[in-house]
C-alpha cells in the first residue's frame, strides 16, 4: 500500500462530549494509535501483538477508496428517498440534514430492521444492506485478505453481524463493549463457533463427544432417560457434582459444562432469557471476536468519530453488568486504586504507558483525530469504547461488522478435548 501523509489535525474545541462524559481536552483525551506503519511494512505479527495488548487497531487506507465512497452514495441516496438530505445539496460527500430535529438510523444489514423499530421501511434497507456496493465493504474481498494475514486462514467474517449507522445531529454513543448484546441477541459466540473445525467434518460429532463425556460426564447415577448415548454416563453440575435436576441445569454454550441455576456465580432463581449462556469462568475469559469498524467518509471528534479505552478489554466481572452495557471491573477500573495486587500493578503498567499526568486519574479515551474512507478500526468484542456527539450538521455514516479470529475455545474445552498442547490451526494466532 501506498505511504500516507502524516493525519491533519483538526481544530479543537475546549472539550469533547464522549458517552456518558464532557471530558476537557488534556491528559484524559489522547490521539489513537496509529499503526498503519506495522501494516505498510506488512508486519503483521506486530499488529497482532498490539491489538492483543491495546484491544484495538487504528489502520488507514486498508481497504479501497473507491468502495467506501460507492457504500457512501449508496447510503445517502437511502436518506435522500427519506427525505432526510437537504434537496439542494449538491455535494454528496457534504450533504446537510435537511431538518436539524431528524433522528438518526442504527440498521441491521441482513434483514433491513431498525433499532426501535426506528422505520417501518424495512425493504428500503434490506435492498440497501444486501447491495453490492455495501457488501462489497463488510463482506468484501479487501476487509476478507485484511484478516486471513492478521488473525490467520480460521479466521473468518460474519455479514449476518453487520450495521449500518447513520448519526444525527446531537447523537452519540454511550460507553459499552459489543459482549452484551451478542450474547444476549445472537449465538456467534457458542454452538459450533466454540468448538475447533476438526469437529465439524464427519465423524467429528462422536469424536468430540466421546473427549467431553471423560470430563463432563462423571456421574454413575441420574434420572432415568438423560444417561449420555455415548459413555451411558449422566452430566453432573460442575459445582456440585449432581447429575440430578436437570431441568434446572444450565450448559456452557461455550465450554459445554452443566451448571444447576443454584450453583451458578452469582446464583440465578431462573433460566435467563438469553440467545446464548456462558458460565462464569467462560464469560470472563478473552474471546477471539473483533469488531471491524469502517467510516463512510472523513469523520472528525466533531463528527462523532469513535473512541476507546485502551486494555480494557482483559477486565472481568462479566456476569455482574453495569447497567447491562459493562462488566463490573469497570467501576473499580474508574478509581484510584491504593491497593496492592493484580489491579494496581495493571494500573501502574497503563499510567506508565500511556503517561498520565495525575496519580489516579480516570482512564484516558483513545480518540482519532481524523479517519477517511479506506480506513479501518478493528477492537475486541470487549474493548470498552463509544462515540463523541456529533455537533455537525451533516449525517455521520459508518458500518460495523464482526470477525472470529480462531475457534472460540476455552481452556476448558480445548483441555476437555485433549488439545492444550496444539490447539492452534496452522497458520492461526491466538
Amino acid at each position: 500500500p501506498p505511504t500516507h501523509p502524516t493525519v491533519r489535525r483538526m481544530p479543537r474545541r475546549p472539550s469533547l462530549r464522549i458517552g456518558n462524559e464532557t471530558i476537557p481536552y488534556g491528559p484524559r483525551l489522547a490521539d489513537a494509535c496509529d499503526s498503519t506503519e506495522l501494516f505498510e511494512r506488512g508486519d503483521y505479527d506486530g499488529l497482532h501483538r498490539r491489538l492483543k495488548n491495546k484491544g484495538y487497531l487504528w489502520i488507514r487506507g486498508v481497504l479501497a477508496k473507491e468502495k467506501i465512497l460507492m457504500a457512501r452514495k449508496t447510503m445517502l441516496n437511502a436518506l435522500r428517498k427519506k427525505g432526510a438530505i437537504s434537496s439542494d445539496a449538491k455535494d454528496m460527500n457534504h450533504a446537510p440534514i435537511s431538518d436539524k430535529n431528524i433522528e438518526g438510523w442504527c440498521v441491521d444489514a441482513e434483514s433491513g430492521g431498525t433499532v426501535g423499530d426506528r422505520d417501518p421501511d424495512v425493504e428500503l434497507w434490506r435492498k440497501i444492506g444486501n447491495s453490492q456496493a455495501l457488501t462489497d465493504v463488510y463482506n468484501g474481498e479487501g476487509l476478507r485478505r485484511f484478516c486471513t494475514k492478521l488473525f490467520g486462514k480460521s479466521s473468518r467474517l460474519l455479514p449476518g453481524c453487520t450495521w449500518l449507522r447513520a448519526k444525527a445531529l446531537g447523537e452519540l454513543t454511550a460507553e459499552h463493549v459489543d459482549y452484551y448484546y451478542f450474547y444476549k441477541n445472537t449465538e456467534i459466540m457458542g454452538g459450533n463457533s466454540a468448538l475447533p473445525s476438526w469437529t465439524q467434518g464427519p465423524g467429528g460429532e462422536s469424536k468430540m463427544q466421546k473427549r467431553l463425556c471423560a470430563v463432563y460426564h462423571q456421574s454413575k447415577t441420574g434420572p432415568e432417560g438423560t444417561a449420555c448415548k455415548y459413555c451411558g454416563n449422566f452430566q453432573s453440575c460442575e459445582v456440585c457434582g449432581s447429575a440430578f435436576d436437570p431441568e434446572s441445569m444450565l450448559m456452557c454454550d461455550i465450554c459445554q459444562g452443566g451448571f444447576h441455576l443454584k450453583c451458578c456465580t452469582p446464583p440465578l432463581s431462573k433460566i435467563p432469557d438469553t440467545a446464548e449462556w456462558h458460565c462464569h469462568d467462560c464469560a470472563n475469559e478473552p474471546l477471539p471476536v473483533y469488531t471491524c469498524w469502517i467510516p463512510l467518509g472523513n469523520i472528525t471528534p466533531l463528527d462523532g468519530i469513535l473512541a476507546l479505552q485502551p486494555h480494557t478489554q482483559s477486565l472481568s466481572g462479566y456476569k455482574k453488568p453495569i447497567n447491562g452495557l459493562l462488566p463490573a471491573e469497570y467501576a473499580k477500573f474508574l478509581r484510584s486504586t491504593k491497593k496492592g495486587g493484580r489491579r494496581k500493578r495493571k494500573r501502574k503498567a497503563m499510567e506508565k504507558e500511556e503517561g498520565y499526568r495525575q496519580k489516579g486519574m480516570k482512564p484516558v479515551w483513545h480518540v482519532p483525530p481524523r479517519v477517511e474512507p479506506g480506513d479501518l478500526i478493528i477492537f475486541n468484542l470487549k474493548t470498552v469504547h463509544a462515540a463523541s456527539k456529533n455537533i455537525s450538521r451533516c449525517f455521520r455514516l459508518s458500518l460495523d461488522t464482526r470477525v472470529v479470529a480462531q475457534d472460540i475455545s476455552t481452556c476448558r474445552v480445548r483441555k476437555a478435548l485433549g488439545e492444550l498442547s496444539n490447539s492452534q490451526p496452522k497458520g492461526a494466532r491466538s
